[in-house]
């Protein structure tokens, strides 16, 4: 997989993927404009998109109602080490939801490849060409 970076004005990238595109922006406090999600806003937001759709395709496999789920992603930093993150997935059901489902469900969001990346403690190669 690769993904081409493009530097625009006013602090914005654009990373192009195929024939798509996600822009992405810096706070006005940072002298952006503000009008997309930060580089890191799209990393924390990746983790809860991954977990839905894993969610999605759980409740599709099983023929159980899927769209009043909701899933939300934390970042929360560690006060015992300034680097250390911690992800909080929340996930709500609604009360349809079956019982003999629930802990499967979570055991499926937790396969979630951004995740596995994440724990796997990826090497960074930088490369000047």
């Amino acid at each position: 997989m690769k993904i081409d970076i493009k530097l625009m004005e006013n602090k914005r990238k654009i990373a192009k993927y195929k024939d798509l595109e996600i822009i992405a922006d810096i706070g006005e406090e940072n002298e952006g404009l503000g009008q997309f999600p930060e580089p890191y806003d799209y990393f924390v937001a990746s983790i809860g998109l991954c977990s839905g759709h894993y969610a999605r395709e759980f409740c599709i496999a099983r023929g159980i109602e899927y769209k009043d789920i909701a899933i939300s992603t934390e970042m929360i930093k560690s006060p015992d080490c300034k680097d250390h993150k911690r992800f909080k997935i929340h996930l709500k059901l609604p009360e349809t939801f079956p019982e003999k489902y629930k802990k499967a469900l979570m055991l499926t969001l937790k396969s979630c490849p951004v995740k596995k990346t994440i724990q796997a403690n990826p090497v960074f190669d930088y490369e000047l060409e």
